[in-house]
């Protein structure tokens, strides 16, 4: 595996969002962590989200996103994205959609966390960076990012070490779950794969059950 660096280390507490007319309430706009935080079971310390359907609860105590895709949407949409622009709590190099299985197991500064989906965005992302298609576009070029669960509580900090404890056997990456959801949902035998993955996140499990038993 690549060698892997926490960039940033963000927590937050949901905002009203402005935009023209529209007003949103988004744990997007996080701030910088400084020194350490804990991360429970439920959350990390000081953080909060707006909109539970796509985010929080105990399969999704930490969000990351891979600081590689920041210059590939900058070179897209032409222009200087903020760090954190994804609402992410992590920001990690060497650590991409391909490099993670679901399943797999890492060392989180004291604590260890699982990887159990990939990220479905929401539009909250475009409203933020006032860049429509951003959202749209990380879901279907599968660069969307990935949460953790929290498997041991502990500190973490943006020196913390990341380290891979355990790869999951069935090797299905964080990639693979999104190629199939946003490109291939006919594929009876990749939703299989994908819910034969024990530490797969229940809404992921329940949205793919679904897909399966309406194609049967």
């Amino acid at each position: 595996m690549k060698p892997i660096e926490i960039v940033a280390l963000y927590v937050g507490k949901p905002v009203t969002l402005r935009v023209q007319e529209l007003e949103v309430a988004t744990g997007i706009g996080k701030q910088l962590v400084a020194d350490s935080v804990w991360l429970s079971f439920e959350r990390l310390a000081g953080d909060d989200v707006a909109n539970t359907k796509y985010h929080g609860g105990e399969a999704r105590t930490v969000c990351v996103y891979p600081q590689e895709h920041y210059a590939h949407w900058e070179q897209e949409f032409g222009v200087e994205l903020t760090p954190g622009a994804f609402g992410e709590n992590l920001t990690v190099r060497g650590l991409t959609e391909e490099d993670v299985c679901i399943g797999d197991t890492f060392q989180l500064g004291e604590a260890v966390v699982q990887v159990t989906q990939a990220r479905i965005p929401c539009g909250t992302i475009d409203l933020y960076n006032q860049l429509p298609g951003l959202f749209r576009q990380t879901a279907v070029q599968a660069k969307s990012g990935y949460f953790f669960r929290t498997v041991q509580e502990g500190a973490i900090a943006r020196d913390s070490e990341l380290r891979l404890l355990e790869r999951d056997p069935h090797g299905v990456t964080v990639r693979f779950c999104l190629q199939t959801w946003y490109h291939d949902q006919d594929n009876r035998e990749a939703i299989q794969r994908i819910l034969a993955v024990p530490a797969l996140a229940d809404n992921w499990r329940g949205m793919l059950q679904r897909q399966l038993d309406a194609l049967q």
